[in-house]
């Protein structure tokens, strides 16, 4: 049985590999839902439509903060539990958590986000605008070249096993079968 969890804050907190090795916890990001209907974000807090049923989306207005202010206590447990579900998830470059806070102090993971966005109003973009060693571009940057650099290293490899990729497909020698 899930545990109801109080309301509380609403945050989003985040964790990138670094260029050199480990992790790096990025500024949290706080929504504000005391002006919402509902006490919890839903798709239509995340993305508008127009009212004629049109195909026209677009980020919804919203009430968030970056940096979100938080006591160190509070900041202690959020950094570990984003730096712990992010290695036991296995996951790669970053990864960011929607994260519910009790009135206690006590923070809930509610979900990973397994996506990545670098629209202007993204939250991974967001969270890098709340600290001054990140430029608007410098994440995504850093990111990219991790990524490449990665990659490259896994088809030079496969190319010293013998494996082959055409258009998207690995070609296995017929050997190896």
């Amino acid at each position: 049985c899930e545990q109801f969890i109080p309301l509380g804050r609403e945050l989003r907190v985040g964790v990138v590999e670094k260029e050199e090795g480990g992790l790096e916890f990025l500024p949290i990001v706080e929504y504000f839902l005391h002006k919402k209907e509902h006490p919890i974000r839903t798709s239509k807090d995340k993305i508008s439509s127009s009212d004629d049923g049109a195909e026209n989306m677009d980020f919804a207005p919203v009430d968030r903060q970056c940096p979100a202010v938080v006591d160190d206590e509070l900041h202690n447990k959020l950094r570990d539990l984003a730096m712990r579900s992010h290695e036991a998830l296995s996951c790669r470059h970053y990864s960011l958590y929607d994260v519910r806070v009790d009135p206690e102090g006590n923070p809930f993971f509610i979900e990973a986000s397994p996506y990545c966005s670098f629209s202007p109003k993204s939250a991974l973009v967001t969270m890098s605008r709340g600290d001054v060693k990140y430029g608007d571009t410098d994440l995504f940057f850093r990111l990219a070249r991790k990524a490449i650099k990665e990659h490259e290293e896994l088809r030079v490899a496969r190319e010293n096993q013998g494996d082959k990729q055409v258009m998207g497909m690995r070609i296995i020698p017929s050997s190896q079968v």
